[in-house]
C-alpha cells in the first residue's frame, strides 16, 4: 500500500538501491521487496561512493546503529572482530547511522566515533533524529522505508545481493559462515 507523500522517499530509495528495485511501497514481505544489487550511497566519512552493485558476490552486513545507542556501542567490538575475521573471505560491513541531524552534531559525533574506534567500513549518514523513526513521525528516510524501529538492527545480504535476514543481530557468528559456504557452492555451480 503506498504511503501518502512518499515520492521523496521513493526517489531516495531508488537513488540508493536502483530504480528497478522499488516499484512502489507494497504489503509484500520485506524479503521480496529488497534486492540490493544496484545500490549507491556515499560514505559519510570519506565521501567515496558505496555501491551495492560493486559488492555483488560478497556477503554484506548492514548495521543500523548510532553513536548514542548503548547496545550499538557495546556490540561494536564484536562487529570489528567479525569484520577482521571475515573481510578477506568476502564479507563487507556497511553502517547506517541513526545519529541526529548535522546541525545537532550528529555527523561530527559519527566521524569522531569512527575515528576513535578505527572503524574501517563505510557509514551511510541519514541525519535524522532516531526518536522520530521510533515514534513513527515521518522522516522520509532509508531506515523508515525498511521499517527500522530501533537501533541496533542488523540486515544480512547474501552474495547474490538478496536480503537474507532483517534479524541478524546477535546471530552473525553462525549466519555469515552459512552464507559464505552458500556463495562458494553457487560459484562452483552447485
Amino acid at each position: 500500500m503506498a504511503h501518502a507523500g512518499s515520492s521523496d522517499l521513493l526517489r531516495q530509495v531508488r537513488a540508493l538501491f536502483g530504480a528497478g528495485v522499488v516499484a512502489g511501497l507494497s504489503d509484500a514481505p520485506l524479503l521480496e521487496r529488497f534486492t540490493a544489487q544496484s545500490a549507491a550511497a556515499e560514505d559519510a566519512i570519506s565521501g567515496r561512493p558505496v555501491s551495492m552493485k560493486a559488492l555483488r558476490g560478497k556477503v554484506v552486513v548492514m548495521d543500523f546503529w548510532a553513536t548514542w545507542c548503548g547496545p550499538c556501542v557495546q556490540e561494536m567490538v564484536e562487529m570489528q572482530r567479525l569484520d577482521n575475521q571475515y573481510h578477506d573471505q568476502g564479507v563487507e560491513f556497511i553502517g547506517v547511522s541513526h545519529d541526529p541531524p548535522e546541525e545537532d552534531g550528529g555527523l561530527e559525533a559519527l566521524k569522531k566515533f569512527v575515528a576513535d574506534w578505527q572503524i574501517p567500513w563505510p557509514q551511510y549518514y541519514q541525519g535524522h533524529d532516531n526518536h522520530r523513526i521510533v515514534s513513527g513521525s515521518p522522516t522520509e528516510g532509508f531506515s523508515e522505508f525498511w521499517r527500522i524501529r530501533a537501533s541496533p538492527t542488523v540486515f544480512l545480504i547474501d552474495a547474490q545481493g538478496k536480503l537474507d535476514s532483517t534479524e541478524a543481530r546477535g546471530r552473525l557468528e553462525t549466519m555469515i559462515p552459512r552464507l559464505l559456504k552458500a556463495s562458494r557452492g553457487s560459484a562452483h555451480g552447485r
